[in-house]
């Protein structure tokens, strides 16, 4: 995913729409100054069709808002907003802050690990993967971190359609994106051989569809 986002980054091109929409919002929920810019790139077949780069310091915005010309393409007005109010949800709740600090004390176990049983980094990631394979199995639920990220990506779709003021345009863009596959995860963890599914659509509809 790394390699992805320096790819896209590097192709991605300032989109009046996208950041019209940015614009207006931030206006509205009152963050007149900021630093959040809209661009849109050409998708490759395992890019995610958007996300964002970014945080709030000082009650100011910091970041980009990535949406793929795919998406851009079969999306309404009102589901588009969705979208960028999704990811304008995960900059300004600090989101990605948060998954740095879960990064982080995974290196920190990894290296725990490694010092303990006397092995390689590499090795001692192998490991954790195991251990975190076979608690999914057993227990049956999300790990720690897929938890994590998961609440995440339910505040930002509830920060997006609490503001849009109406949750069809939210329900109709998962719809759209699922394919047909509501209980397909809409964002994986990927650690090595492992991919540990984070949240569905189905999991992200129902919680939209139980908010009163």
């Amino acid at each position: 995913m790394a390699s992805n986002v320096e790819r896209i980054m590097s192709l991605a091109k300032s989109d009046v729409r996208l950041q019209t929409i940015v614009n207006n919002y931030f206006l509205r929920i009152g963050h007149p100054q900021h630093f959040v810019g809209g661009l849109s790139f050409k998708e490759n077949k395992d890019d995610s069709p958007a996300f964002c780069l970014g945080f709030q310091t000082f009650s100011i915005p910091i970041g980009f808002i990535f949406v793929s010309e795919g998406l851009l393409g079969v999306l309404t007005q009102e589901e588009l907003e969705f979208v960028v109010l999704h990811e304008i949800g995960h900059i300004t709740k600090n989101h990605v802050v948060g998954s740095s600090f879960v990064w982080l004390m995974k290196s920190w176990i990894i290296d725990m690990i490694a010092d303990m049983f006397e092995v390689s980094k590499q090795k001692a990631k192998q490991y954790l993967e195991l251990l975190k394979a076979f608690y999914v199995l057993i227990s049956q639920k999300k790990t720690p971190e897929e938890e994590a990220k998961a609440r995440y990506e339910l505040e930002a779709d509830n920060f997006a359609y609490v503001l849009q003021g109406r949750k069809d345009p939210a329900i109709s863009t998962l719809l759209k994106l699922s394919q047909g596959n509501i209980r397909a995860p809409t964002h994986v963890t990927f650690d090595g051989s492992f991919p540990f599914p984070i949240v569905t659509y189905e999991e992200r509809i129902e919680a939209i569809r139980r908010d009163c």
